[in-house]
């Protein structure tokens, strides 16, 4: 699968060197990499028209804690831990050969826990606005192993 873009909220309150927050609210949507799964399917371009379909949707509901290493500094560094429910849905694969159309992958529904820890650096834009910079490892216990290494900005609003 290609990088994956990602919208969410999160709600938080950060009190001394640490915030708290819940709920975490993700979603994200892997597009398939049609080259990778040609090869690992054992076709060529060849074989059919139209490869379609097979998109990874995710969509997660967490708690999360984080550690300010200072508060008081123009530029925070943080590390946190975040936990929760995810469900994750792959959409049904379909081959066009000879102008027919066929699934040659029905699709299914996963649900499961999922944690992810994170190290980033927040610098401050004013009083009000902060952004944030981070990598992250992100595991879900789904049936099968799903992992992922991330790079993400996020932007706050503090009130």
């Amino acid at each position: 699968y290609k990088s994956a873009p990602s919208v969410g909220l999160e709600i938080s309150n950060r009190m001394n060197k640490f915030s708290f927050g819940f709920p975490v609210i993700g979603y994200k949507v892997f597009i398939p990499d049609y080259d990778k799964q040609i090869e690992a399917m054992g076709l060529s371009y060849s074989d059919f028209e139209i490869l379609e379909g097979g998109a990874v949707s995710i969509f997660n509901i967490n708690g999360s804690l984080t550690y300010y290493l200072s508060l008081d500094k123009e530029t925070i560094p943080s590390i946190s831990i975040s936990g929760g429910y995810y469900k994750g849905k792959t959409r049904k694969v379909y081959l066009t050969r000879n102008g027919e159309k066929e699934e040659i992958f029905e699709g299914n529904s996963e649900d499961g826990l999922g944690i992810t820890f994170e190290g980033g650096v927040e610098n401050k834009l004013n009083d009000k606005f902060s952004i944030k910079f981070s990598a992250g490892y992100e595991r879900l216990f789904f049936n099968e192993k799903s992992e992922f290494i991330y790079l993400e900005a996020n932007v706050f609003y503090w009130k």
